[in-house]
């Protein structure tokens, strides 16, 4: 049997598939265990499948699939479903070849192993989802990982099922909003997301699961609304008031509690933020949202935007945003979103959004041509290149978050956005993934962004 090294040398001089056959063969032979010994950086098993990977196409599954094959070494198995992560985390294609693999790994023997297969199908979502079943059993799998936070494999089922939507998820879910279940983290976490870096198999935090479950409002709110207490630790409370915005007008039984949480001088943010997604039904906090509003202090905003958002009148809101968007030192790109949300109210900053426009920063002119399109009722002259100018490297990368809102705001443009439409028109062909931030949200922005290209598409061809 060849040494380590002595395969090494011979793959060099292999024809491609045989240098594949020849560097699965001398990882995946027991002599890699001598590796763990070393005193070098990223040796063993996994480091040992780190330094291969380099030498094979991150387009081709077959380095991945090789190692995902049945292997009674347990570090041979994580690496290999990690090395399949990478691979998806670059590529779109591979999914079909790569998913029975993965899939195949939600019964193995070692908690680990089961815990990055399912969060690799959580990452998957919507491509996975013939294969809910399969994760739902492990939804009383009590098995946890050798980590500082211990991460149980039931969470990641959970964590699946929910971007599968699919319902099973639900009271898991219940029981970590009502606290008796331990689990996910309470605030979310980032990871880069550069070419050279490796997946990272984390869960999100409880509200960023939750946000993405709009059709579950019903099963979901009785548990929130039960959150929604003047005692609840205020970051709590926020983390809600977002996910309750983001279900928006569904979320209206909640309405009663987010009143009572408007007096409370620390926690009212909350509620605001809450009521301003809901709408119309937070009516009743008009009073309370108006007097925050004219308290001034960096939540002012806030209240004004919440309380034209529940059905108020528009000029406090003005009194408010107006001058924001005016002073070169508060002009946010927040402001800006919310000053477009009043329309033609605003009509009169429309020559100081025109001067945003051609700021350098690429949120504030994003969100300066949104709402100048906005409150103009459609001036796109000035918009539409707006927005091309923080699209234009879309095609072919680096991917910024900011591109997202742009397109989303394109896609509502009409016939004016038919240069994005012809910028964009390959995209959707484009088998890379389109991301700026690694683990989860790589595949979630890749999703995001395809879907509002898609509209953007859609659009300019509806308009003709």
């Amino acid at each position: 049997m060849l040494a380590l090294g002595d395969r090494a040398r011979a793959s060099a001089t292999a024809p491609a598939e045989g240098r594949l056959e020849i560097a699965l063969g001398a990882l995946r032979d027991p002599s890699v265990e001598l590796w763990r010994r070393t005193s070098a950086a990223d040796c063993g098993v996994r480091g040992m499948h780190r330094w291969t990977a380099s030498l094979f196409d991150d387009a081709s599954p077959a380095f991945a699939l090789g190692l995902m094959a049945d292997h009674p070494d347990e570090e041979q198995r994580v690496g290999g479903l990690e090395q399949a992560a990478r691979v998806l985390s670059r590529r779109r294609s591979p999914v079909d070849a790569l998913l029975p693999g993965v899939v195949a790994r939600l019964d193995d023997p070692a908690a680990e192993v089961r815990y990055r297969a399912a969060e690799l199908l959580a990452c998957l979502g919507p491509a996975a989802a013939a294969h809910a079943d399969d994760v739902a059993a492990l939804l009383d799998d009590t098995g946890v990982r050798a980590t500082r936070g211990g991460e149980a494999v039931a969470d990641a089922a959970v964590w699946a099922l929910a971007r599968m939507n699919d319902p099973r998820c639900l009271p898991r879910l219940t029981g970590h909003v009502a606290g008796t279940r331990p689990g996910f983290a309470s605030a979310g976490a980032y990871y880069g997301g550069s070419a050279n870096s490796f997946h990272h198999p984390a869960l999100p935090a409880l509200h960023e699961v939750l946000v993405r479950l709009p059709d579950h409002t019903e099963a979901l709110l009785p548990a929130i609304r039960d959150r929604l207490d003047p005692t609840e630790d205020p970051r709590n409370l926020r983390r809600f008031g977002e996910v309750l915005a983001a279900w928006g007008p569904t979320a209206e039984s909640a309405v009663p509690r987010l009143l009572v949480l408007l007096a409370d001088d620390e926690r009212w943010t909350a509620a605001a933020t809450a009521l301003a997604g809901i709408g119309g039904a937070g009516r009743p906090g008009r009073e309370a949202l108006l007097t925050r509003s004219r308290t001034g202090g960096p939540d002012a905003e806030l209240a004004a935007w919440a309380y034209w958002r529940v059905g108020g009148e528009p000029g406090p809101a003005l009194d408010v945003l107006g001058p924001a968007v005016t002073n070169e030192d508060r002009a946010t790109h927040t402001a800006l979103s919310r000053l477009a949300d009043l329309g033609a109210h605003a009509a009169g900053y429309a020559d100081r959004l025109r001067e945003l426009t051609a700021t350098r920063e690429p949120w504030v002119r994003t969100q300066a041509a949104h709402a100048l399109w906005a409150v103009t009722g459609g001036d796109t002259e000035t918009a539409v290149p707006a927005l091309m100018e923080t699209v234009r490297k879309l095609p072919t990368g680096p991917y910024l978050p900011v591109m997202l809102p742009a397109v989303r705001h394109l896609a509502r443009m009409g016939e004016a956005a038919v240069p994005a439409a012809r910028l964009l028109q390959d995209l959707p062909a484009d088998d890379r993934r389109v991301h700026y931030f690694g683990c989860w949200r790589g595949f979630t922005e890749d999703e995001a962004v395809r879907t509002a290209v898609d509209e953007l598409l859609a659009g300019v061809a509806g308009a003709h």
